[in-house]
C-alpha cells in the first residue's frame, strides 16, 4: 500500500566517530550507511524498512549524498540497481554539496531540486529503530494539524545527559522545548526534581533521527531568518535538531512527537559493538537472518536458535586444510567439544575454524580464518566483529573488539605446527583497521589501529585513539 510520499536518506557525514571502521586508506572514507554490520549495509536495511513500510514504484528515494569517495562509494554500490522493488533511487547532485549545509538544509534543498510535491520521510544512513508505524505517524500528523512529526525514544536522563538532543513535550505530544545534549544537573532544574538520584531515573525523549515532514514545509525556505541560516554557508548552520525544529517551535508552528518501542544506533565504536549483539540476538525487526536476503547469508541455516547460534551451512561442513594439514569441519569440531560455540554467534560463508577456539557474542565475516586455541567474546553488551577477509592466529584473545577487512593479527602462526614461541596475543577494547599487521605477542588495548597500520611482535599499545604505523 503506497502512502503517496518520498523518503530522503542523508548520507553526507563523513563518519568521522566511528572511524577508523569508514576509513580503507588516508583521504578514503565511505560513509557510515555503508560500513558493514552483521554482513549488512544499514542503507540497505533502511532502504528495505522502507519498501516494507509501503513506498513503491510511484515514490523515489533520494540519497543526500558529498563530494568525492563518500559518493562514489554509494554510486558504486547501487549503480547497477537504479531501483529498489521498482522504487527510483535518486542521488544528490555534486553541484549542490555547497548547498546542503545541515540536515535541514540538505533535505530542503532535495525537496526543491527533485521537485518533491509530496510529503517526505527522512531518515539516517546509521540507525533502526523498532516499531515505528507510518501509518500512525500519517494519521496523527494530519489529525494534529503538525508540519512535521520526529521519531523519538524514551530513555533515562543520566542516559540523554550530554549524549543525545532531549525534548520537552506537552500532554498532547506536541514538542514545547529543546535541550541540546543537557547536562543531568540542566535537566534535575528542568523538571524540577529535587535529588539527583531521581533526576537520574526520569524518562525523558530524545531524537531518533527520522522525521516525517509536511511538504508545506518547503516554503518556509523563503522565510527571512531561515535564508540567513541557509546562507551563513557554516557547517551545520541549518541542522535540524540544533536549529530547524527548535526554530519551528519558537515561531508557533506544530511539531509532533511518535514514540518508537526501541532504537539502535551505530554513530561510534560502542554503539556499532551494542546494535551488533542486538542484531544477533534477532532484536533488531528491520534484520531477520531468516528471511533477509544477503550475499554472504545465501546459505545460512540457524543451528542453535534457543542461543542465538546461526552459522552457514558452507561453513559448517566445509573441509579444513591449511598448510598441509587438514582439520575437522566445524560441525564435527562442535560436536566433539574441540571449538566452544556459547551463545550469540553468527558466522557467515566460508569461515575456517579451527580446533580450541572459543565464541561468544560475536559475528564473525565471510573468508575469514581462525586459527588454533583462539578466544572471540564480546561482554555484556558488546559483540566483538571478524570482518571478512580477516586472519586471527592461534591463541589469540579478541575482547570487545572488531579486527576489519583483511586485517591479520598473528597470521603466520594459525597452528601449533607453525609456532614455537606460542606468544599470546590480545586485542581488548580495541578496533584494527582494514589490512592492518598485528604481529605475535602484540597486546592492543583500548586503541584503534587506523588502516594498513602494523604492530611489531610483542609491543603493547595502549589508550591510543589513532595510531598510524604503516611500515
Amino acid at each position: 500500500m503506497s502512502y503517496n510520499i518520498d523518503a530522503i536518506v542523508l548520507a553526507a557525514g563523513s563518519g568521522s566517530r566511528l572511524e577508523p571502521l569508514t576509513l580503507r586508506e588516508k583521504g578514503s572514507i565511505r560513509t557510515k550507511g555503508l560500513v558493514s554490520i552483521c554482513g549488512q549495509r544499514p542503507m540497505s536495511v533502511i532502504f528495505g524498512a522502507l519498501y516494507k513500510m509501503g513506498l513503491d514504484q510511484s515514490d523515489q528515494i533520494v540519497i543526500v549524498a558529498k563530494e568525492g569517495y563518500n559518493r562514489n562509494r554509494i554510486m558504486s554500490e547501487y549503480e547497477q540497481r537504479r531501483t529498489l522493488e521498482g522504487i527510483p533511487l535518486r542521488m544528490s547532485w555534486p553541484t549542490d554539496d555547497t548547498e546542503n549545509v545541515g540536515s535541514a538544509d540538505a533535505t530542503l534543498e532535495n525537496m526543491e531540486q527533485f521537485e518533491i510535491k509530496k510529503d517526505v520521510l527522512v531518515c539516517p544512513n546509521d540507525c533502526f529503530v523498532n516499531g515505528m508505524s507510518l501509518v500512525d505517524i500519517i494519521k496523527e500528523n494530519k489529525e494534529k494539524g503538525a508540519i512535521a512529526t520526529m521519531a523519538v525514544y524514551e530513555v533515562s536522563a543520566e542516559e540523554a545527559a550530554e549524549k543525545y538532543g532531549v525534548l520537552i513535550t506537552d500532554q498532547d505530544g506536541t514538542i514545547t522545548k529543546f535541550m541540546e545534549k543537557p547536562t543531568l544537573e540542566k535537566m534535575k532544574s528542568e523538571f524540577n526534581i529535587p535529588d539527583i538520584a531521581e533526576a537520574k531515573e526520569k524518562k525523558v525523549f530524545v531524537n531518533t533521527g527520522f522525521y516525517y515532514l509536511s511538504n508545506d514545509i518547503l516554503k518556509l525556505k523563503d522565510d527571512e531568518e531561515i535564508k540567513e541560516m541557509r546562507d551563513s554557508k557554516k557547517e551545520g548552520e541549518l541542522d535540524f535538531g540544533k536549529h530547524f525544529f527548535p526554530w519551528l517551535v519558537k515561531n508557533g508552528y506544530k511539531v509532533n512527537t511518535s514514540k518508537v518501542r526501541d532504537f539502535y544506533d551505530m554513530g561510534n565504536i560502542k554503539s556499532y559493538m551494542s546494535t551488533s549483539l542486538e542484531i544477533i540476538k534477532g532484536n533488531v525487526e528491520w534484520i531477520d537472518y531468516l528471511k533477509y536476503l544477503n550475499k554472504d547469508f545465501n546459505d545460512t541455516l540457524s543451528f542453535d536458535v534457543e542461543k542465538n547460534i546461526y552459522i552457514s551451512k558452507s561453513t559448517l561442513d566445509m573441509k579444513i586444510k591449511i598448510n598441509g594439514k587438514s582439520f575437522p569441519t566445524l560441525r564435527e569440531s562442535i560436536e566433539k567439544g574441540y571449538v566452544s560455540i556459547n551463545k550469540n554467534v553468527l558466522i557467515s560463508d566460508d569461515v575456517r575454524i579451527l580446533p580450541g577456539t572459543s565464541l561468544e557474542n560475536c559475528f564473525i565475516g565471510v573468508l575469514a580464518t581462525i586459527g588454533e586455541n583462539c578466544s572471540i567474546k564480546g561482554t555484556n553488551s558488546f559483540a566483538s566483529t571478524i570482518y571478512k577477509a580477516s586472519i586471527i592466529g592461534m591463541d589469540t584473545e579478541i575482547v570487545d573488539s572488531i579486527i576489519c577487512t583483511s586485517a591479520k593479527v598473528n597470521p603466520q602462526n594459525l597452528t601449533s605446527k607453525d609456532s614455537s614461541k606460542n606468544k599470546k596475543t590480545n586485542i581488548i577494547t580495541s578496533v584494527v583497521g582494514d589490512a592492518s599487521l598485528v604481529n605475535e605477542g602484540a597486546r592492543i588495548v583500548n586503541s584503534k589501529l587506523y588502516p594498513n597500520s602494523f604492530a611489531d611482535v610483542g609491543i603493547e599499545i595502549k589508550d591510543n585513539n589513532k595510531y598510524r604505523n604503516t611500515k
